[in-house]
């Protein structure tokens, strides 16, 4: 699973595909995991297509996680059960094998 999946440019993976593509995104860029995925697409956007000046595509898709608060204990993180809902745009382009994943918190900015 991850970088070195190959899709067709016209048929995007579907949102069970960016689910499991969201949490090694996830593991790869940030030090601390969401606990769950809360929603896909809260936004009701659907998969959407970002068109790059190089004529790649990157797919869009959107999901509100929880994230858990955090506490160290002998420098070990350790999660709370208390902690935010976090909006994420998660952008994905499984054809560029070195760095398929881009993701960013809160709304998306279009960067």
């Amino acid at each position: 699973m991850g970088g070195g999946s190959l899709f067709a440019e016209s048929s995007p993976p579907s949102y069970t595909r960016a689910s499991q593509e969201l949490v090694i995104a996830w593991e790869k860029l940030y030090p601390l995991p969401f606990r769950e995925i809360l929603k896909q697409d809260p936004l009701k956007k659907g998969i959407q297509t970002e068109k790059r000046k190089d004529a790649r595509k990157v797919w869009m898709y959107n999901f509100s996680v929880f994230m858990p608060k955090y506490d160290r204990q002998e420098n070990v993180p350790v999660p709370r059960k208390e902690g935010r809902e976090v909006q994420v745009i998660f952008l994905w382009e499984p054809n560029h094998s070195e760095e398929p994943y881009r993701l960013q918190l809160g709304e998306w900015n279009g960067n």
